[in-house]
């Protein structure tokens, strides 16, 4: 290939002539070639090496696909043939590299069918030998539930090599999401499991380097299982040039799904198996890849790897009712959270992406929970519709502490003041709260483009007026001060929430003393904050402060101390043995809430977290029937959040359909679909 990289003034040239080459068979694109015109012949120096790449590089796999050609070096195998202390039963596949065979063992160590891989006797030397240790070493390593197992590894008695794995009966994943027409919200939880996999395997230093959805198979009971690492590699401790599918150039794994460094030669890390999950994902819920051949030349070219389509603009309307959905709604689905994970997970730069796969399945998980997620900061709007939707503790669980943002005011449930005042001081943050948005600036309203005006500019405006406006009215400072602290929080900016949060307790603290409803909110809020930062130890640090000050205000008994505890759970999840202080902190959470908050957003937030420890330690009926409480008590709020009972109607169904009560299961669905 050319040193160089192909110009970008000549992409649009040279990604017509890959397309069209690419529609014609491999013995006949020399020939083709050799016809250009002399305009298009200048690009063949980048154009020849893509093309003899290719080939090499979709058959990294051992098997390139379901349907393949022998190679015609070796007899051919029969079932009925015996392969060390295996049975062969039928051929699964063969490709350029082996061939797979259902087997089943039989010298009476166990009994269970397996794949039993044997690699091509005329291959058995250089790399594909080393290959094939290195892929008996990785799967030894791994033990995992959405991975397929291994079992054993061997020499017959004529020396073929051969490595049994668990034999999985299963389509790929893409097949298998739409051959059942699966909605988004399915098919990400269907991801979820390939991302559990993928975690599982870095964990234990294994890079897979070739994620694509034929390596990902799907049971008929749902159940995610990946496959062949016959190209993965360790992520330390393994020399670079090992083989040749280590050395640049050689582009091991599938074209399409290999991250830009990867078709570089460059470094292998786990951001390469990000961009294979972002590939994936964008795939499932797109139903094409985001590069076609064109694109997929630009990534060749290694200092000036191509921007990415959205997933909302690539999706189709052949996949839309694949989906059971119109081109408008399935992109509307995608527009926001899912374009904005896709995007991050397919950046060109490894850097760029997320730091690792746990960091992308968060995300994904606080999609589907209407949580903000890392991705992106969001818009004033965009957040106020999420804090209306939210189900999950989380960053914003000053919402399940009585928080209210907009349109009613700013109060708390513990806060004893008469009502005239109260009412008053609502109605003056919601004026605040309109007067925001309405760039009364005029430099921010006339001088800032249309569409560019952000909520933090508009913000920055109003906070500077707060303590002019309303010095006369402490306690309206102090109301909007927090108000405003909480959105800046929500909206990604740290420094400007510290500030007004620390200005917003200075004051109340000169007022009201230290032990006030608000500084103790606060100190629950800074134990949440080092949650989301996954710092569970300072997480409990600031709870046991809390605690102290809780018990010195004398608020033991309060709708302050069930939110305490609820936190206290949600601090306690990564700890396996803590799973009865959990619950046990839940149950007090809820006996508070019953008596000083109940029907609030704490009381059915403290429910939500107790179905959900229910269901992850496997008692199923009891979440059930926690779930259906959760039901009752969200129908019993002022004001019911439809979005929020959807959700839980359908996680009623779900559950009911793994008892296998289908009766159970459609009627809740059904009551989804009615809301």
């Amino acid at each position: 290939m050319s040193k160089l990289p192909c110009p970008p003034e000549h992409w649009p040239r040279f990604s017509r002539l890959l397309d069209e080459a690419l529609q014609r068979p491999e013995h006949e694109r020399d020939a083709w070639i050799a016809t250009l015109p002399e305009e298009d012949a200048a690009l063949v120096p980048w154009l020849a090496p893509v093309l003899h790449t290719l080939p090499a590089a979709s058959q990294a796999s051992f098997l390139a696909g379901p349907q393949l050609r022998r190679t015609g070096h070796e007899a051919a195998r029969s079932a009925g043939q015996h392969i060390g202390p295996y049975e062969l039963l039928r051929e699964l596949g063969q490709g350029g590299m082996g061939e797979v065979w259902l087997a089943r063992r039989i010298d009476g160590a166990y009994q269970r069918e397996v794949a039993l891989k044997l690699p091509h006797a005329h291959l058995l030397a250089g790399s594909v030998r080393d290959r094939f240790a290195r892929e008996r070493d990785i799967l030894a390593r791994l033990s995992h539930e959405h991975i397929a197992r291994f079992y054993d590894a061997g020499l017959a008695a004529d020396g073929q090599p051969y490595l049994a794995i668990e034999a999985i009966d299963g389509e790929p994943l893409t097949n298998w999401a739409d051959a059942r027409q699966l909605g988004i919200t399915a098919r990400l939880a269907l991801f979820a499991q390939v991302t559990a996999a993928v975690q599982h395997a870095h964990a234990k230093l294994v890079a897979h380097r070739d994620l694509k959805p034929s390596n990902v198979l799907v049971t008929p009971q749902g159940q995610v299982k990946l496959l062949d690492f016959g190209i993965a590699r360790l992520l330390h401790g393994e020399a670079d040039d090992a083989t040749q599918l280590t050395r640049a150039g050689a582009h091991p794994a599938t074209p399409g799904y290999a991250a830009p460094e990867q078709l570089a030669g460059g470094p292998i890390t786990v951001a390469t198996d990000v961009y294979a999950l972002g590939v994936m994902l964008f795939e499932l819920l797109c139903g094409s890849t985001p590069r076609s051949g064109s694109l997929l030349a630009q990534s060749w070219q290694a200092t000036a790897p191509p921007e990415l389509p959205l997933a909302s603009r690539h999706a189709s309307e052949q996949h839309a009712r694949a989906m059971g959905l119109t081109l408008p709604a399935l992109r509307r689905a995608l527009q926001g959270d899912l374009d904005a994970i896709t995007d991050k997970a397919l950046q060109p730069a490894p850097e760029a992406r997320y730091a690792s796969v746990a960091d992308l399945a968060a995300d994904l998980a606080r999609h589907t929970h209407n949580e903000p997620i890392s991705a992106r900061r969001i818009t004033r709007w965009k957040l106020a519709a999420k804090w209306m939707r939210r189900h999950r503790l989380g960053v914003g669980f000053s919402a399940a502490l009585g928080v209210v943002l907009l349109g009613g005011g700013a109060a708390v449930a513990w806060q004893a003041q008469r009502a005239q005042a109260q009412a008053q001081r609502a109605e003056a943050v919601k004026d605040f709260l309109l007067g925001v948005f309405q760039a009364s600036d005029p430099r921010i309203a006339s001088d800032t483009p249309r569409g560019q005006i952000t909520a933090k500019a508009l913000l920055d405006q109003s906070v500077g007026q707060i303590e002019a406006r309303f010095a006369n009215d402490p306690e309206l400072q102090i109301e909007l001060l927090r108000t405003a602290a909480h959105i800046y929080r929500e909206l990604g900016e740290d420094e400007a929430f510290e500030r007004l949060q620390a200005r917003q307790l200075a004051l109340v603290t000169q007022h009201h003393g230290p032990l006030h409803p608000h500084v103790l909110e606060a100190q629950l809020e800074s134990a949440v904050r080092a949650q989301a930062r996954g710092d569970h130890a300072a997480c409990l640090r600031l709870l046991n402060a809390a605690d102290r000050a809780l018990t010195e205000a004398g608020r033991n008994d309060s709708a302050l101390r069930a939110a305490w505890w609820t936190q206290r759970s949600v601090c306690l999840r990564d700890r396996q043995d803590a799973a009865k202080e959990r619950e046990a902190a839940l149950q007090t959470a809820l006996r508070l809430f019953e008596r000083h908050a109940p029907a609030s957003r704490g009381h059915v937030t403290a429910l939500m977290e107790l179905a959900n420890e229910q269901t992850h330690t496997d008692r199923t009926h009891e979440a059930i029937a926690t779930n259906r409480q959760v039901i009752a008590l969200a129908e019993r709020s002022r004001e019911p959040n439809h979005a929020e009972l959807v959700t839980l109607h359908g996680n009623n169904g779900l559950m009911l359909q793994q008892l296998g009560d289908l009766a159970g299961a459609e009627a809740a669905l059904a009551q989804a679909a009615a809301l």
